[in-house]
This record gives structure tokens, C-alpha cells and sequence, in this order.
């Protein structure tokens, strides 16, 4: 079993679906302790490992194509039910908690299972792998879409808003949100270019 990366086709969220503001900041790995320091609330995103191997490299079941091996570092802050809605389309995997984390292993038929079954995991920009849970409609957006979602969100802010706007930058007394609106704002400027460029990288 190795580190290794993979890409998901996911599919759009359907038109009805309402995503918030605080929805898309709670699934950025970058944003996962300040959003929790912030909003006193726990974040989407939680720290972990993921491995896979196929059949050169593992022995499994003649079925299986990929394995998948995953600890999620939780702290002790996740029961099963939140982790099981957490992993989303692979909640019906087994699991066992291993001091403070989560461990599981996940078998896949083929690509297409694993495309659709694979619990959702996103790549800071330190390198580090998040485990990121479904919106409540059950679909996610990606680390690229997730910021243009937030910068689409200020934009409209400082548009139609501006005197808001102006308070937050201002910093308030009590202005809570600032810091995260502030942090967000320079993970769009230097990362979306970077998820762009990696985007045009990725073979069709």
C-alpha cells in the first residue's frame, strides 16, 4: 500500500440544491481551524491518511481492482453516525477506532465503483489529505469550485453590499468573521491560479 492521488468525476450540484457561505468555508482544508477558532463550531474537513493498492501491489478478493485504506484523525471529536454521514457514499464501509482516529478499508470493483463509492478527499496546499463531507444534498464541490464558490460569494458581498463590506474589512468591534474572510480571501489569490494550472494538467 501506497500514498497515492486519484480524481473524481463529480457530478454538479442539482439546481435547487442552496450551498451557504459557512457551507463552502467548513470543506477547505486550508480554513479548518480558523473556521472552527471563528465560528465555534467543528469544521467538514478532517485531517487524515489515504493509501491505495491494487493487485500487484496487495493481495485481495478476485472482485477487487483498488483498495483503499483510510485513518481519519478525529481527535475523538466523531461518533459513528457523524462519520458515517461524513463519508458520504462510503458510509456502509467497516470501521474501527484506533486510539484517536477512525480506520478503514474500502474494496472497489473497478474505476467506475470507485468513482462513485469513494469517500471525497481533498489536498491542502501543505500537501496534506482531508476527508470532506457531502453538503446536505449529498454532492461536493471540489477544492477548485469551492473557491470560486467563496470568491463569487465576496464578490457579490462587496458589490451589492459595500458598506458591509467595508465594515468587515474594518474590523469591527465583535466582527468574528473577518479573520476567515480575510484568510480566504489570500487562499483564493495564491491557490485557485495553482488548482487552475493543475486542472489543464490533468489528462482527458
Amino acid at each position: 500500500m501506497r500514498d497515492r492521488r486519484w480524481t473524481r468525476h463529480l457530478p454538479p450540484p442539482p439546481p435547487e440544491a442552496v450551498l451557504t457561505l459557512s457551507d463552502v468555508l467548513a470543506r477547505i482544508p486550508e480554513l479548518t481551524m480558523l473556521y472552527e477558532r471563528v465560528t465555534y463550531g467543528a469544521a467538514e474537513c478532517i485531517n487524515s491518511e489515504v493509501w491505495a493498492g491494487n493487485k500487484d501491489e496487495v493481495v485481495m478478493p478476485e472482485d477487487t481492482t483498488t483498495l483503499l485504506e483510510l485513518r481519519i484523525h478525529d481527535n475523538g471529536r466523531v461518533d459513528v453516525d457523524d462519520l458515517r454521514r461524513r463519508l458520504g457514499p462510503a458510509a456502509a464501509a467497516e470501521f474501527e477506532r484506533q486510539q484517536d482516529s477512525w480506520h478503514l478499508q474500502i474494496a472497489f470493483r473497478d474505476d467506475a465503483d470507485l468513482d462513485a463509492h469513494a469517500p471525497a478527499m481533498k489536498e491542502a496546499r501543505n500537501g496534506g489529505t482531508f476527508l470532506s463531507s457531502p453538503f446536505a444534498t449529498g454532492t461536493y464541490l471540489s477544492s477548485l469550485s469551492s473557491l470560486y464558490a467563496v470568491s463569487f460569494a465576496l464578490g457579490m458581498i462587496v458589490r451589492y453590499h459595500p458598506a458591509a463590506w467595508a465594515d468587515l474589512m474594518g474590523q469591527a468591534t465583535g466582527d468574528r468573521i473577518f479573520p476567515i474572510l480575510r484568510a480566504a480571501d489570500e487562499l483564493i489569490e495564491e491557490r485557485y491560479p495553482e488548482l487552475v494550472v493543475q486542472e489543464l494538467e490533468i489528462p482527458v
